[in-house]
């Protein structure tokens, strides 16, 4: 999964510190996730930090990685678990307090866009989800996007989706795939990419 290109072309990055206490291997797989996470491959780079927590279980910062992975992903319970570990570790890390405090909240009121009756209706018509997940990042002050993917054989149908939906806030964005392009909703309208 790639980061939506709103978010590539608008500066989101993602810094990596390296810690006194990751050693050879865990160090490696430390800048492997570091490198996926920001290119937005989540996946990957949980992965890597997966495995640089093997080496190292006690190193705050492969879990306060794989704890932003989740919060990106959606994975809120994940998240703060991770989050949890890595301020136990080093309780003055950057990003861990706030991001615990965003995934706590997401945790209490998290909503799935995907239901029996939403399947019913759109996936007869091509519609089909694909995931919700919030990213943290700074623009503009603001520090949490999120995005609902879909994917649709037909602009036609993606568009006419998008037009019977609402978007809860600023900086929620819905997005359908098409053969034509992305289209997406967000709280000014509907846009193409």
């Amino acid at each position: 999964m790639r980061l939506p290109p709103f978010l590539r072309t608008h500066g989101f990055q993602f810094v990596g510190k390296i810690h006194a206490g990751f050693l050879g291997q865990a160090f490696h797989y430390l800048n492997k996730g570091d490198d996926f996470y920001v290119e937005g491959y989540l996946e990957k780079a949980e992965k890597f930090y997966r495995m640089a927590i093997e080496k190292d279980p006690n190193n705050p910062i492969a879990h306060r990685n794989l704890g932003l992975v989740y919060q990106g992903r959606g994975l809120y319970r994940k998240a703060i678990k991770e989050l949890e570990l890595a301020m136990k570790e080093d309780p003055e890390l950057d990003q861990v307090l706030k991001a615990l405090e965003h995934c706590k909240k997401a945790a209490r009121r998290k909503e799935e866009p995907v239901t029996e009756k939403f399947k019913i209706k759109w996936g007869k018509r091509g519609i089909q989800f694909n995931e919700k997940f919030t990213v943290v990042g700074e623009w503009n002050g603001t520090t949490e996007f999120t995005y609902e993917k879909y994917k649709s054989n037909s602009s036609k149908t993606a568009l006419k989706f998008l037009q019977l939906q609402s978007v809860p806030y600023r900086f929620y964005y819905i997005e359908i795939d098409t053969p034509d392009g992305l289209v997406g909703r967000d709280i000014n309208g509907i846009y193409n990419e």
